[in-house]
């Protein structure tokens, strides 16, 4: 794991595979059903980097690919961020 790509792909999927899964369970947290379903198929991806690094298969990764990881991951840190701030001020 010696490459600056695939540790970004690896802290990028913990981050989505955490936020995804904190959203999918929060009980106000309300997307509907194809939001929910959106947000465990993302942790149910994310979680596919992980195991491949647990197993020493994880590959070198073109610098769009970990751009698209590094982005989604930051996006959704932000939005539950944001969801959190609301929520403590009762937006929500």
């Amino acid at each position: 794991m010696s490459e600056p790509s695939n540790v970004i792909i690896l802290v990028s999927s913990v981050t989505i595979l955490l936020v995804s899964l904190y959203l999918a369970t929060c009980q106000k947290y309300q997307d509907g059903v194809i939001g929910h379903l959106a947000l465990a198929g993302m942790s149910i991806a994310s979680a596919v980097p992980i195991y491949e690094a647990g197993s020493g298969m994880l590959y070198e990764f073109v610098p769009t690919t970990t751009l698209l990881y590094a982005a989604v991951a930051l996006f959704l840190a932000r939005h539950a961020y944001r969801f959190r701030q609301h929520a403590k001020r009762g937006c929500v």
